[in-house]
């Protein structure tokens, strides 16, 4: 199995394997925490963007990036575009730029990614408290500009690319960072078209992700038996709209365990899926018919109120067959036997 991305940008393979494997942020920073000539902290600039917000396969990445205010020009001459724009040659090659410089002390622009796993995204959205993906969106962004506050940076431009309504967002934002020094923020549609720094974060975010969704399958314990299913089949883009992302969820479904753990079991894509191929099941809360606290048909489950005299009862509850039938004991018994 591979150990760390390999192929297209060198600069991928920086990337820590618990990022990877389980999400996380990983930064480069270094050109940001220098003072300007006469003592007084830098002023900089942060640009927010993401990548893979609506396919079923694989992490959403949000990226950052950050440059001093009134570099614009530097900016300029690196080309940055809308991701989108750019051919994944392209976009390699800038983010190939923009690690050189973040690394320098005396580079222009910094960066920092945050992955988030379909795993992490799946958990929030289906938990019993849900989570929809815009408040998982807005608390990454809010997340990357709390690291950039913690490193010391002295923000005071953001640049943040919408999700949801801009004004409700950059609201929220404002809220939060106005107190703590931040003098501009900016949310709006198509940030990454119009703000040269969230061009920049938009080539990270992109560019991560597809090399992760490219060799994501690699890294987990069922990737084995995954690969011989789907070996002849690529991933394409993650979208439940590609036809080559719906062959190779199909190949690589199993009827009992469903899918893999790159697929975020949070979308209706899957859901449907299920209903499709996936075998039924029914599930008892009872096996063994015994638990006088279930009340009811159609599997539900009523607990009754201890009662305080109850609480105090010294006499023992006899155990549940199904613990005693499988001569399950609790440790605090071994010596009564």
């Amino acid at each position: 199995m591979s150990s760390k991305i390999d192929g297209g940008s060198s600069a991928l393979s920086h990337l820590p394997q618990d990022v990877i494997r389980r999400g996380g942020i990983y930064a480069q920073l270094q050109c940001c925490r220098s003072s300007s000539k006469d003592g007084e902290p830098r002023r900089y600039q942060l640009g927010i963007d993401e990548a893979g917000r609506g396919p079923v396969f694989g992490p959403m990445v949000y990226g950052a990036a950050i440059s001093e205010v009134g570099k614009s020009d530097a900016l300029g001459r690196m080309r940055f575009n809308d991701s989108k724009q750019l051919t994944e040659a392209e976009r390699s090659k800038l983010f190939e730029d923009i690690h050189k410089e973040a690394v320098q002390d005396d580079g222009v622009l910094g960066f920092a990614v945050h992955v988030l796993s379909a795993h992490e995204i799946s958990t929030k959205m289906l938990r019993r408290n849900k989570v929809n993906l815009n408040r998982i969106s807005h608390d990454t962004a809010i997340g990357l500009i709390e690291h950039a506050l913690s490193e010391g940076i002295n923000i005071k431009e953001v640049y943040v690319d919408t999700v949801g309504d801009p004004d409700r967002y950059q609201s929220k934002l404002s809220s939060i960072f106005k107190r703590r020094g931040v003098d501009t923020i900016v949310v709006c549609k198509k940030a990454d078209a119009i703000y040269p720094i969230c061009s920049a974060a938009s080539i990270c975010a992109k560019v991560v992700r597809d090399r992760l969704v490219q060799e994501e399958v690699s890294y987990y314990p069922e990737a084995e038996s995954v690969a011989s299913k789907c070996r002849s089949i690529k991933v394409g883009s993650g979208y439940p709209g590609d036809a080559q992302t719906v062959e190779w969820m199909e190949k690589a479904m199993d009827p009992v365990f469903l899918f893999p753990r790159q697929i975020r079991f949070s979308w209706s894509t899957i859901e449907e899926m299920e209903k499709k191929r996936a075998i039924e099941f029914d599930w008892h809360e009872d096996p063994d018919g015994n638990d006088e606290n279930v009340s009811g048909g159609n599997n539900s489950r009523r607990l009754s109120q201890p009662t305080l005299q109850s609480m105090f009862n010294a006499a023992k509850r006899p155990r549940r067959k199904v613990f005693t039938s499988r001569g399950l004991i609790i440790e605090d018994d071994r010596e009564e036997l």
